[in-house]
């Protein structure tokens, strides 16, 4: 898998973590907030500052920035993409996005096993 991909899978993991411990109001002390943030950041440096934005961007308007493919629909929006997009998905080394809702894209195959 695409080593950005890798990254933003992880970084998308700890952002939906922190909001969850937000909004369930769990009692959790400021220093392991402090840690998750400290992650979340060395998570960001190591991206391009392209994907960064693009990801912000996403983030903002979707609560799920990052789409999984199966076969060739976007878990995002439900809608089929071009038979190129999701093949180049499994094995490209770009972030590639949804033609018809922008969400970044990972194939199936290369999902955490806590996707799948």
């Amino acid at each position: 898998m695409n080593k950005n991909l890798q990254t933003l899978l992880r970084l998308d993991g700890l952002g939906l973590t922190r909001k969850g411990l937000e909004l369930t109001g769990h009692p959790i002390q400021k220093d392991s907030f402090d840690d998750l943030d400290k992650e979340i950041e060395k998570l960001r440096r190591r991206l391009p500052p392209a994907v960064v934005s693009q990801y912000d961007r996403l983030a903002r308007k979707y609560a799920d920035p990052l789409s999984m493919l199966t076969g060739d629909v976007c878990h995002g929006c439900q809608r089929q993409i071009s038979r190129r997009v999701a093949r180049m998905a499994g094995r490209s080394h770009e972030v590639l996005q949804c033609e018809h809702c922008g969400r970044l894209l990972f194939a199936r195959t290369n999902a955490p096993d806590y996707l799948t």
